[in-house]
């Protein structure tokens, strides 16, 4: 089958970073969309229950600033060792740990599950933004590295929207015509 992308965003000229989920439904899909995007060995992928909302939930109390550090810490030698310009926050629906973290959760309205991965992932958005000035990443050269954070929502069936984070790039005016269409086909799994 062919997963689709919805939305536009530039696609990354190098190493990518890429922050998903633990569920192990969407294994397979994953690394389709990060083939289509033309990234087959070119991402460190780090894995969190509930991606973005991993990083700042608080059950259970005794570990949750642990998790916190931990992927600081992985983002901090992914910079390191690999140099991406690019972190994918990979977001999807029907997300337990969603449920888990929040009381009221509520999955079954899809706007309102939307706009909760939405939320969470524009506030890991800034945070990385944050590390990333704290960091001061240079490349092999001595150029800083950019920073280009890009949100996305996966369906159980690998199909793919772009969140709006806030102050994400626009597609260059030559891409612009082949995303015209707003629906991108790509290769499935």
């Amino acid at each position: 089958t062919m997963n689709l992308i919805i939305g536009d965003y530039d696609l990354p000229r190098h190493n990518v970073l890429l922050i998903s989920c633990i569920d192990l439904r969407l294994s397979d899909e994953l690394a389709a969309f990060m083939d289509a995007d033309n990234l087959t060995n070119r991402y460190d992928h780090l894995v969190l229950a509930g991606t973005s909302i991993g990083v700042f939930q608080t059950k259970p109390q005794d570990l949750s600033a642990s998790w916190l550090i931990t992927l600081k810490s992985h983002v901090k030698i992914s910079v390191d060792l690999h140099e991406p310009h690019d972190i994918y926050l990979v977001e999807h629906r029907n997300c337990g740990a969603y449920k888990a973290f929040l009381d009221d959760f509520d999955d079954t309205d899809e706007e309102n599950e939307k706009d909760e991965h939405t939320r969470w992932a524009a506030k890991l958005k800034l945070l990385l933004e944050q590390w990333w000035v704290e960091f001061d990443p240079k490349d092999k050269h001595g150029k800083a590295i950019p920073l280009h954070v890009h949100g996305f929502l996966m369906d159980l069936r690998g199909d793919v929207e772009v969140l709006n984070l806030g102050n994400q790039t626009k597609q260059s005016s030559q891409s612009k015509t082949t995303a015209a269409k707003k629906t991108r086909k790509t290769k499935g799994a």
